[in-house]
C-alpha cells in the first residue's frame, strides 16, 4: 500500500509539473521563445514553509546567485504551492524538480542514509551541530550512499534545535503520559517518543495547526521558527527548551540533473548553496532571539525545561539510536559519530 501511495504521489508530481509545461516550459527545460532566456538552464525549488521563515532568505540568496550568473532561470515554488512534503522528496529523486529543501525527517523514509541525523540528543550545541551538518568527510559517505536514490546534497541549512510545544508544562516524565503528540511520518520519531510513553501521531506539516485546533493532537515539535510559521502558540500555552534534535535543512539536487551540468555551471549552483547556507544561519540565529517574543505576546510561555526532567528524556530517547543504526551503513554510522568527535575537539 506503501508503495502504491509513492507511486501515486510522483504521478500527481509529473501532472503539476507537466502543467506548467503547458503554459510554457517545463521545470528543467529551457526557454524557446526567442527570448533573453532561451539560452539559460531551468531550475526549480520547492519546500513547504512560509516565505517569512529562514527558507525564504535561504532561497532568495541562492536564487539571486545562480541568476545573477546569467546561467540559470530560477523559480521557487514555496508554502507547498508546488508540492507537498513526501511528494517533494520524491519528485527531487524523480527530476521533476532541480532542488527540494526539508528536513533530515522528512527525507529518511525515501533516503534511508539520511536516517543517521535522527539520533536524538546526539549533538549537544548549535556550533556542534553545524559542523557536523557540513563537515566533508562525512558528506562524502552520505553522497556516495544516496547516488543509490538520485539524490546529491550540495549543504545544509538549519532552524536550530526542534522544541516540544504543548498545554501543560512539563515537570515530570510521567507528564507526557499518552499525549498525543504531532511527529512527521518516520519510524524513528516515532520510536524515540514512545520511549517517554507518549502517543506520537504522525501529521502533514501543513496540518499542525488544524489538527491542534480540533484536538487531534495535543501537542507538537518543531523548531521555533516552525512552530511561528505554522502559528501553533495560538492554540499551544508553552514551548520548551528540549533540544532533543538538531535540525537540518539539507538542500538536495537530483543528480542526474546535477551531472548534466557542465563545470561552470555546477560552481554557480554549488556557490550559490554556500550563500543560502550562510543566509540561512543567520536568519536562523536572527529570527530565534525574535521569535519568543511573539510567543510570550500570544500568551504562550516560554520555558526551559528542569535538567533533571531533559536528563530522563535523553536516557530514554536515545534507546531509538539502536534503531537509527539497524538502518544505516556502519561506514555512515561510523563517519557521523567521527564528525561528532572532530566538532566536540574543535578540529
Amino acid at each position: 500500500m506503501k508503495n502504491v501511495k509513492r507511486i501515486i504521489a510522483v504521478v500527481l508530481t509529473l501532472i503539476m509539473v507537466l502543467s506548467f509545461a503547458g503554459c510554457g516550459d517545463s521545470p528543467e527545460s529551457g526557454g524557446n521563445d526567442g527570448s533573453d532566456g532561451a539560452d539559460k538552464k531551468k531550475f526549480t525549488i520547492a519546500h513547504v514553509v512560509s516565505t517569512d521563515t529562514c527558507y525564504g532568505e535561504m532561497c532568495d540568496a541562492i536564487e539571486k546567485t545562480m541568476e545573477d550568473s546569467g546561467l540559470f532561470d530560477v523559480d521557487v515554488y514555496p508554502n507547498a504551492s508546488l508540492v507537498g512534503d513526501s511528494e517533494g522528496v520524491q519528485a527531487v529523486q524523480a527530476g521533476t524538480i532541480s532542488m527540494y529543501i526539508s528536513a533530515c525527517g522528512s527525507y529518511a523514509p525515501y533516503a534511508a542514509p539520511f536516517f543517521v541525523y535522527d539520533k536524538m540528543f546526539a549533538i549537544d550545541n548549535e556550533e556542534i551541530g553545524r559542523k557536523v551538518a557540513n563537515d566533508k568527510e562525512l558528506w562524502a559517505v552520505l553522497n556516495s550512499e544516496l547516488e543509490q536514490y538520485n539524490i546529491k546534497v550540495l549543504g545544509m541549512g538549519d532552524m536550530g534545535f526542534r522544541k516540544l510545544t504543548a498545554n501543560k508544562k512539563i515537570n515530570a516524565i510521567s507528564d507526557l503520559n499518552d499525549i498525543k503528540l504531532r511527529v512527521q511520518e518516520n519510524p524513528i520519531y516515532v520510536a524515540a517518543w514512545k520511549a517517554l510513553g507518549i502517543n506520537p501521531t504522525p501529521v502533514s506539516y501543513t496540518e499542525i495547526y488544524s489538527s491542534l485546533q480540533q484536538g487531534v493532537i495535543a501537542a507538537q515539535e518543531n523548531p521555533v521558527e516552525l512552530c511561528y510559521a505554522t502559528k501553533v502558540y495560538e492554540v499551544q500555552k508553552y514551548i520548551i527548551d528540549t533540544n532533543h534534535l538538531f535540525h537540518n535543512l539539507p538542500i538536495a539536487v537530483n543528480l542526474d540533473y546535477y551531472n548534466s551540468l557542465t563545470d561552470e555551471e555546477r560552481a554557480v549552483v554549488e556557490d550559490a548553496v554556500a550563500a543560502g547556507v550562510e543566509a540561512c544561519q543567520a536568519a536562523t540565529d536572527q529570527h530565534s532571539e525574535e521569535l519568543y517574543q511573539v510567543f510570550e505576546d500570544a500568551g504562550c510561555q516560554h520555558i526551559q525545561i528542569d535538567s533533571a526532567v531533559r536528563d530522563e528524556m535523553k536516557k530514554r530517547m536515545s534507546e531509538s539510536w539502536s534503531e537509527v543504526e539497524s538502518r544505516v551503513s556502519p561506514e555512515l554510522w561510523k563517519a557521523y559519530d567521527d564528525a561528532i568527535k572532530r566538532a566536540a575537539s574543535g578540529m
